[in-house]
């Protein structure tokens, strides 16, 4: 009748007298403090088991795995950009981005950023871990990556929470930017400006 209410909203109903008709039938007696076991509440309101707080498979070499996400932006920037593709070095945490107009640019921002910062640095790019959007399954963009000899993860759909570090990141890095356009007092069009500054 209850709906499987928490025992403690069911004692509080009963101490305080909150439902008519339960005077003298159910008392705080017929209520321990310990609520029974209930396998129908076990089923239904059960929750995910929280992911490890630290990542046993974290690498050891900086710039040898990266994580990567699109983040879609609600304004478009001066430039038009309605994307940000931002990638997260497994190791050091330290992170590049590039403003795309369009998801299909992903391809052409990957290569940049191997240019850019993995060859720049002499780095030995081993991975990259993305989410399972069009933009990183398609052929084209695995078969870079495997000219490249980057092994491909993908994570589980509708999982943000397997893909963690972009996730992360990508609040870090909007949250700077957001206070950057408000301390500055610029339209929320400069957020690329504004990314690419936190980036760098």
């Amino acid at each position: 009748r209850f709906g499987h209410c928490s025992w403690q909203q069911l004692r509080a109903m009963v101490k305080k007298g909150l439902v008519h008709g339960l005077d003298g039938v159910v008392t705080m007696d017929d209520l321990p403090d310990r609520a029974p076991p209930c396998h129908t509440c076990a089923v239904g309101k059960i929750r995910r088991l929280p992911f490890p707080a630290v990542n046993p498979y974290r690498s050891k070499v900086p710039g040898a795995g990266w994580h990567c996400d699109i983040i879609v932006l609600r304004v478009a920037s001066l430039l038009g950009g309605r994307y940000f593709l931002l990638f997260t070095d497994d190791c050091t945490r330290a992170w590049a981005g590039y403003v795309l107009r369009t998801k299909a640019e992903a391809l052409v921002a990957f290569k940049r950023f191997h240019t850019d910062v993995i060859c720049f640095h002499g780095l030995e790019m081993v991975f990259l871990k993305s989410d399972r959007g069009g933009e990183f399954t398609g052929n084209r963009f695995s078969q870079m990556l495997t000219e490249y000899g980057i092994r491909q993860f993908l994570v589980t759909p509708r999982d943000p929470q397997a893909n963690g570090a972009a996730e992360r990141q990508g609040q870090t890095l909007f949250g700077d930017v957001r206070c950057m356009l408000i301390d500055s007092g610029m339209t929320h069009t400069f957020w690329g400006h504004a990314a690419q500054l936190a980036v760098h």
